[in-house]
């Protein structure tokens, strides 16, 4: 947690420099900062506790936080607005990255939320894709079919 409660002063700080400069800063996870730490605190809710929404918005990684177990739902629910970006990338059976659609994420379901939120922009992603072509043609066509 030191670590944590070192970089959250510092990401208020460059996200205030940012807004000066007419931009917004925005922080990525990946699924380390929803492990428990030594005292018991979860990373990620430390930080949506500490920084300032206002300064530093969450880019979210649904695969990410999947991976780690816990519901992006949830979150969207008790820090509403935080959320203007995420990243929609699909986990299999085997908790491989697979293209949107073909895994077991509720994109529906996650994406209905999408007001609470403050969902803005949304990226499709696979890290190592056999065929990028075919998966992003999956991906978006699994997207648009979808009623949220």
């Amino acid at each position: 947690m030191a670590h944590y409660r070192k970089y959250v002063p510092f990401f208020n700080e460059v996200g205030a420099a940012c807004k000066e400069s007419g931009i917004q800063f925005a922080y990525h996870n990946h699924e380390f900062e929803f492990e428990p730490a030594e005292d018991g605190i979860i990373p990620y809710d430390f930080m949506l506790a500490e920084m300032d929404p206002d300064l530093v918005k969450m880019e979210l990684d649904l695969y990410w936080i999947a991976y780690a177990n816990r519901d992006p739902i949830e979150y969207f629910q008790n820090y509403p607005g935080h959320f203007p970006l995420c990243h929609i990338k699909d986990m299999g059976a085997d908790r491989e990255m697979t293209p949107v659609g073909e895994g077991q994420i509720d994109f529906a379901a996650i994406l209905a939320e999408r007001e609470t939120a403050g969902l803005k922009h949304y990226f499709v992603e696979h890290d190592h894709p056999e065929d990028a072509l075919a998966s992003i043609r999956t991906s978006i066509a699994h997207l648009r079919s979808l009623e949220f």
